[in-house]
């Protein structure tokens, strides 16, 4: 939100992240501010804003990045996403040298701070905009509309310092949570492995995937995945499918769902299947993921396994792939 001083700022309008090196040249500290640390949505944005401040804190063991959200904001990472889960996989190592540290303010005082604060030597670069769903990890120049430079005792920081706490060890409490396997072009794949937690279960799954049945051989890869699981003991209930009809226009969504049904038909590889097609009001489709959630007697469990590049690379031995698997016991 722009604060009383609108008439000192300037129009900003370079949001571009392959920009902010320029923006840190000769900086010190940085504060990025956001009204949620979690929902990273942009792959482009986000992963070219991770490179740059790697880079930048590479350079400089002295420089410093705080991470500023709100004290009521969820910081466990409970509407994380899958691209927040490679970003703090990347993150991580600064929070634990010290580089990096996650901050928390009153609310109704951080909607009125900057989005970003570079912190020089000669003054205060404060590049401001509106802070509305905005993530902390989705890159800091992400809604940034106007810059402003001002004197250390005339910043948004000096006048809020007192209502600031330190969090400690956000970022490596939520990544201790996740496994990172990270599957190169060639290697073997042992499937038995990488679900080992819902072997032998009866689980719902939920899966999102733009492209899992558009064409023949997602369908063919998407059966292989199924057929996978009921080899390594997974007994599947529900099976919910989400997927981006429009990445195969010559079919409509209909046509799409049944011509899987019928490749999957008698095969025992599930009990119930159900299609839930993203339509064109869904922006942001990014995330391709598998939630497994046990519906057996036993300990009750939810697995979330977040997939670059898709199902396809998954089920292809011959493509690269990471898997970040999250597993959450109740």
């Amino acid at each position: 939100m722009l604060d009383s001083r609108d008439e000192s700022l300037t129009r900003f309008v370079q949001q571009s992240p392959q920009t902010l090196p320029l923006r840190l040249e000769n900086a010190s500290s940085l504060v990025i501010a956001g009204d949620t640390l979690w929902g990273a949505f942009d792959l482009e944005a986000a992963t070219s804003s991770l490179r740059a401040l790697r880079r930048w804190l590479d350079e400089d063991r002295r420089r410093k990045v705080e991470l500023l959200i709100p004290e009521d904001t969820d910081r466990v990472g409970a509407t994380a996403t899958g691209l927040d889960r490679r970003l703090v996989d990347g993150l991580v190592e600064y929070e634990r040298n010290g580089q990096m540290s996650v901050y928390a303010a009153d609310s109704g005082r951080l909607a009125r701070a900057p989005r970003m604060i570079v912190i020089k030597s000669e003054g205060m670069d404060e590049f401001w905009g509106e802070m509305d769903h905005t993530s902390v990890l989705g890159g800091p120049l992400s809604g940034v509309s106007h810059l402003g430079r001002t004197a250390p005792q005339d910043s948004w920081i000096h006048a809020n310092i007192g209502g600031i706490r330190r969090l400690d060890g956000v970022l490596d409490t939520f990544n201790a949570r996740i496994r990172k396997i990270d599957y190169r072009p060639g290697d073997p794949r042992d499937h038995a492995q990488l679900f080992e937690a819902i072997v032998d279960r009866e689980v719902d799954l939920h899966v999102e995937d733009p492209w899992c049945i558009a064409r023949p051989a997602n369908r063919e890869r998407f059966e292989a995945l199924l057929t996978t699981l009921h080899r390594i003991g997974v007994k599947v209930g529900r099976l919910n499918l989400v997927w981006q009809p429009g990445n195969c226009p010559e079919l409509d969504a209909r046509a799409q769902s049944e011509l899987l049904s019928r490749l999957l038909s008698g095969k025992g590889l599930y009990r119930e299947l159900r299609f839930d097609p993203a339509d064109h009001r869904r922006k942001h489709f990014h995330d391709r993921f598998i939630e497994a959630v046990t519906i057996d007697c036993l300990s009750p469990l939810e697995v979330r396994y977040d997939i670059t590049s898709g199902i396809d690379n998954l089920m292809a031995r011959q493509k690269e792939c990471i898997v970040f698997m999250t597993i959450d016991r109740h």
